[in-house]
């Protein structure tokens, strides 16, 4: 880990992205079906566990429990904090990543399933898609952290996995 920014060593990330820069919020959409929480827990894997870098990952799609069960993922590392609470508002999100980003020194936050965020005013798929990408641009440049999120990419599309910054 640099002082702006941190390397992935992943394979297939070399001609994707190599480096996250701190402040920075990044977007994954991923084709139904083809492993999109797989894809941020190999990143979950690379940095927090690998690299140790202190991590929060927020689950809206699959409890903490079924990670342990599955063996999913090392639940018990002390770099790695997961919250697992379904129907969580972006401003909640905000608030407890706040807490874990002062208390434990949180360098990565990771989003697994974007779209299961919500939010106070009911708004079309696009516009709120808009809307809590600027709350987390804005959230990460104020912490000085790095966001990766991942969500499902539309059918029509064909790439395998899209990337928004």
């Amino acid at each position: 880990m640099y002082d702006n920014f941190i390397t992935s060593e992943l394979y297939f990330f070399k001609t994707k992205l190599s480096d996250y820069y701190f402040g920075n919020t990044y977007l994954y959409k991923i084709k139904p079906r083809i492993g999109k929480t797989k894809f941020i827990l190999k990143l979950i894997e690379e940095f927090c566990l690998n690299q140790k870098i202190p991590s929060l990952f927020f689950s809206l799609e699959m409890a903490k429990t079924t990670f342990e069960r599955k063996k999913l993922l090392d639940t018990s590392n002390p770099n790695l904090f997961i919250i697992d609470t379904p129907n969580l508002n972006i401003e909640d999100l905000c608030s407890i990543a706040t807490d874990y980003i002062y208390k434990n020194k949180i360098k990565l936050v990771f989003i697994n399933y974007l779209s299961l965020l919500t939010l106070e005013e009911h708004i079309d798929y696009a516009e709120k898609e808009k809307i809590i990408l600027q709350k987390l641009k804005e959230f990460s440049k104020k912490n000085n952290i790095i966001i990766i999120s991942s969500d499902k990419l539309s059918e029509e599309y064909d790439e395998t996995i899209k990337y928004y910054s």
